[in-house]
């Protein structure tokens, strides 16, 4: 009895591709999306790290107005495109987008 229930353990090999059997087109749409947007969310961090030594460095050197003015614009760009990657990752994993998706095509 105890090498039945052994063998039977053996045999079930599971893969990737089992993980994603049921989805759908729009399903696998949404976690490339997801993937994409969470990756660009993490990579946020360490350019305001680099953003910000430019801008404290800026100021070690003295007050110059283009240089502060380039390096904020900088850091909105870097917050605007913190948010959409955010918005993205998060609505994109939490399936949200597959319900506005599905009640548009109805």
């Amino acid at each position: 009895m105890g090498e039945t229930q052994n063998k039977s353990k053996v045999n079930k090999k599971w893969s990737i591709s089992s993980l994603f059997m049921c989805a759908d087109s729009i399903d696998l749409c949404l976690m490339g999306l997801g993937c994409v947007g969470t990756i660009a969310d993490g990579i946020t961090v360490p350019l305001l790290m680099i953003l910000i030594s430019k801008f404290m460095n800026n100021f070690g050197t003295g007050i110059d107005t283009s240089t502060t003015n380039k390096n904020a614009m900088l850091l909105l760009y870097l917050a605007c495109m913190a948010f959409v990657a955010g918005i993205l990752g998060n609505i994109a994993c939490s399936g949200i987008l597959r319900v506005i998706l599905g009640s548009l095509k109805e």
